[in-house]
């Protein structure tokens, strides 16, 4: 018999879900007897909305498409990453020989509360958790997050107590009457209060999901039950003894919410029909439904929940918009379901922790990368059941067979900012940019990628605003594509760095180095990046003492278009330093050097999770057409969220449908 030929696999895109793809691939010991994979990337670097660059022209200094942080309970994400500093140590020269060497533990976070007109931080210490993220296992059953939830709020009842001594929470009096079914359930006696039944509540649950025990009626009701009834005196303790004091008021707010997502979740059958089955309904309509108060709905909690994943409407009201499910998962991991430390940042730009390594992985495995070439067309064959060609724009020549993406940096790999012209032939312009994906002219560089004789599958890691563009046809055969394209719907994002001559301290930020949300519009969210000013390039006597990311949603534009308008966003950032920068850096200017941007590219926008689009995902495996796979945080997952873990499993997924026909 004949060897039987490998099956050649173009990849459409650098992102995180494209290249998740191809390591997935990879990761099967003898994947070049099956497969030739090549991938091609528009412009000079990987990493999608996730790709950051050095300025070589000023002191190879990070720049970022925004800020970049990574719960811990992204297993997905740290699991290929963990894989990958491990294969690659001793092979590359690079100070990342661990994936801790990469990713530092954040436990400090900061909402922001504005009271009247005046801002007040309200600061999180986050303990870790047993265990790292990426381990194996999953702790995320419903019933798991309720256990883990229970167990906060009676850690945070304690704290309450602590807080309102002598003013009733303890209180013997007034206790509710518990049902005889429950005792019976707990193997209670009568004389026991609803703290006793709390505590035992958690002993059985746990017990329950060690030895794996279905979930019944009656645990589901008494669950609601325990829920309920702490909730009820919490908030009458909110509405009737708490005065204007900060720390019992956030404490009531918590539980508050904390007990809403338990009741919610029990009620509206989540055990059985699973977190997806409320994303019909907006997050703070299904707080409010299930009793949560007016206070907690509109939270520093809530709010900088929305923050963090850009979930705003998109009008001048900007109105949080979050499917409920979406949320509801979001808010029980990030609270109860993390691994390690609740987040962590990167100890250098995203494109250098992440997509070099992984880069340098993909080419010693073997993987051919392609850059400089941009998708024009996807062309269905005649059939309308599979993609039959692709046409592509050759951006630029090579001096030599292959473009050498990286420089180094202070012992690390990094892509530059900029394309490294030198490589480059011909009459190349500095100023070309090469990123723009869509609704631009081609250059008569084009060529054909034929079905059968170049390509026997594509991976296409673009996202739909690319999409529309480059597979325009395909809403006119398969209607998931037609509700795909009307139905999600994308923002632009905002993001600013700031290098201060002064240290945060120094700036009058003085409660350590926060990640921090929930803050003033358009950059709710911002984070101390300081410790990466060592890994840049600047001079002794000019190194900055402190870094701020800064990134928010940007105006309520619907548009796609491939301008960032530098004047418009350098006016909105120094308004927003005159109105609220005292706030948060009382007793200096932060700016000594500066660099924002506009993610308004058609690669760059966000996917939003609203109310009733998430059923509108396109599951990766599953495109309709029987050579084309997809990837990307705006596929079918299980966050469904756009975030890199949500990319990470779509890529994980399209290349086991495609490892599973070998």
């Amino acid at each position: 018999m004949g060897q039987r030929r490998r099956r050649r696999i173009v990849v459409l895109g650098g992102g995180a879900g494209a290249l998740s793809a191809v390591y997935h691939l990879t990761q099967q010991p003898d994947w070049k007897r099956y497969f030739e994979i090549t991938v091609y990337q528009v412009g000079w670097r990987l990493g999608g909305k996730g790709a950051s660059g050095r300025n070589l022209q000023c002191h190879a200094r990070i720049e970022e498409h925004g800020l970049h942080v990574w719960p811990g309970f992204y297993d997905h994400a740290f699991r290929m990453m963990r894989s990958c500093y491990e294969e690659l140590r001793g092979s590359v020269s690079t100070r990342l020989g661990d994936w801790r060497d990469g990713f530092l533990p954040q436990r400090q976070i900061v909402l922001h509360e504005q009271v009247g007109s005046v801002w007040v931080p309200w600061i999180f210490q986050a303990k870790d958790a047993p265990g790292a993220p990426g381990d194996l296992g999953s702790p995320y059953s419903p019933l798991r997050l309720s256990w883990g939830t229970l167990n906060l709020v009676r850690s945070l009842l304690r704290s309450l107590e602590l807080e309102t001594t002598g003013l009733g929470i303890s209180s013997a009096d007034d206790q509710p009457e518990i049902p005889p079914r429950f005792l019976a359930l707990l193997n209670l006696g009568t004389k026991v209060d609803l703290h006793g039944v709390l505590r035992t509540a958690i002993r059985v649950l746990g017990r329950w999901i060690e030895q794996n025990i279905p979930c019944s009626d009656l645990l589901v009701d008494l669950l609601i039950w325990i829920a309920s009834a702490l909730r009820e005196r919490v908030q009458d303790l909110a509405r009737n003894v708490i005065g204007d004091g900060h720390t019992q008021r956030r404490l009531t707010v918590f539980i508050d919410l904390m007990l809403t997502n338990i009741c919610g979740l029990m009620r509206d059958g989540v055990p059985w029909r699973g977190f997806d089955s409320l994303n019909e309904e907006r997050y703070v309509d299904w707080l409010a439904r299930h009793g949560a108060a007016s206070a907690t709905c509109t939270s520093a909690l809530v709010q900088g929940l929305h923050d963090f994943v850009f979930a705003r409407d998109l009008d001048p009201a900007r109105q949080m918009n979050l499917a409920a499910g979406v949320a509801l998962r979001l808010s029980l991991r990030t609270a109860v379901g993390y691994r390690g430390a609740m987040m962590y940042k990167m100890i250098a730009g995203m494109g250098d922790v992440v997509f070099s390594p992984l880069y340098d992985l993909l080419q010693h495995r073997g993987v051919r990368f392609e850059f400089f070439h941009r998708v024009l067309q996807l062309e269905l064959h005649p059939s309308r059941n599979r993609v039959a060609g692709i046409w592509l724009e050759r951006q630029a020549q090579m001096r030599s067979n292959s473009y050498r993406p990286l420089v180094e940096v202070q012992g690390l790999r990094c892509w530059p900012s900029t394309p490294l012209y030198e490589q480059l032939s011909g009459d190349v312009v500095a100023s070309a940019n090469f990123e723009p994906q869509a609704d631009r002219s081609p250059s008569s560089d084009t060529f054909w990628l034929r079905s059968g004789q170049d390509f026997d599958l594509v991976i296409a890691g673009l996202p739909p605003d690319v999409l529309r563009h480059v597979a325009s046809d395909f809403s006119r055969v398969d209607n998931r594509w037609k509700q795909m394209f009307a139905h999600l719907r994308s923002t632009a994002t905002v993001a600013a760095q700031l290098w201060s001559g002064a240290r945060l301290p120094e700036l009058g930020w003085e409660t350590g180095s926060p990640i921090s949300t929930a803050f003033a519009p358009p950059f709710e969210t911002w984070s101390d990046m300081s410790h990466s000013i060592p890994l840049e390039a600047w001079e002794q006597d000019r190194q900055p003492g402190s870094a701020a990311y800064l990134c928010g949603v940007w105006g309520p534009t619907e548009k796609n278009g491939d301008v960032q308008d530098e004047t418009t966003v350098d006016q909105a950032l120094k308004t927003w330093l005159d109105q609220h920068s005292s706030y948060l850096w009382p007793k200096s200017n932060p700016i000594g050097h500066q660099y924002v941007r506009i993610n308004s590219l058609a690669t760059d926008r966000y996917v939003l999770s609203g109310a009733g689009t998430t059923k509108y995902r396109l599951p990766p495996e599953e495109s309709g057409f029987e050579n084309l796979k997809l990837a990307g945080d705006w596929t079918q997952s299980v966050l469904n969220v756009g975030c890199v873990e949500s990319a990470v499993e779509s890529g994980q997924r399209a290349a086991r449908s495609v490892l599973a026909t070998i």
